[in-house]
């Protein structure tokens, strides 16, 4: 994974290697998510097309703006605008979405009768990103319109969320309660303990 995606790292420090290495990582997850294999070629060529370039992609893009990007073999418009991007901000939003997506859907995954394939069309055709949002959708009946999604599994997923939407909410009672307990005692409000006195020994 491209240290730049990760970090905060300065543009002026981006070079085609690296915005090839972005691209390339972009194209990965495309592909973990089961892209097509157009959108996924397009990222690894737009890659390697910068990675050969005779100068520095931010050079081209201060000079001739995003149209210079766009006049690259493999690199169209919306290509030219997430190199734009990348190069002048650090970020890439695509990728940091698509990262989102696959944490998403390794979520909804968790939940028993749901699988990985069905989690992703979750995601991807009702946009649901927490289990919140999911049991919403099982309520509401959004869940059905999935395909291979009917009425008596949609019960069991539901009986699934509410069980760990519960846990999830008594997990944060207790730490609630212990952090103020810690507090009560740092602040030495009513209930500490005295701290003890060693001068007279």
């Amino acid at each position: 994974m491209s240290e730049l995606i990760k970090s905060e790292t300065s543009t002026s420090t981006l070079t085609n290697a690296q915005i090839c290495e972005a691209l390339h990582d972009v194209a990965d997850l495309l592909q973990n998510q089961g892209s097509t294999g157009v959108r996924i070629g397009a990222y690894r060529l737009a890659a390697e097309t910068i990675l050969q370039l005779p100068e520095q992609a931010s050079e081209l893009l201060e000079r001739d703006g995003v149209a210079g990007l766009e006049k690259l073999d493999g690199v169209g418009h919306s290509l030219a605008n997430h190199i734009a991007e990348y190069i002048r901000t650090g970020h890439l939003s695509t990728y940091q979405r698509l990262q989102q997506g696959i944490e998403a859907e390794r979520l909804i995954a968790t939940v028993p009768d749901i699988g990985s394939e069905l989690a992703h069309r979750i995601y991807e055709q009702l946009h649901i990103e927490d289990l919140v949002q999911l049991k919403a959708a099982a309520e509401d009946g959004r869940l059905t319109t999935l395909k291979g999604v009917g009425p008596k599994r949609v019960q069991t997923v539901l009986q699934a969320l509410t069980v760990l939407l519960s846990e999830t909410a008594s997990s944060r009672n207790v730490e609630s309660s212990g952090e103020a307990g810690v507090d009560r005692l740092n602040s030495g409000g009513e209930g500490s303990a005295e701290p003890l006195n060693r001068s007279g020994e």
